[in-house]
């Protein structure tokens, strides 16, 4: 396997590694998050 093939596959999943990263950085980042008094959010 050469390096064009390397970045070939992961330019396929970045999208998706993307996308988990960022769900997983919003679920710690709002787990400390305190709830309004109506308690929504």
């Amino acid at each position: 396997m050469t390096n064009s093939d390397l970045f070939d596959r992961l330019y396929a999943y970045a999208w998706f590694v993307t996308f988990a990263i960022s769900f997983v950085a919003y679920l710690a980042l709002m787990r400390g998050r305190p709830r309004d008094a109506h308690g929504r959010g």
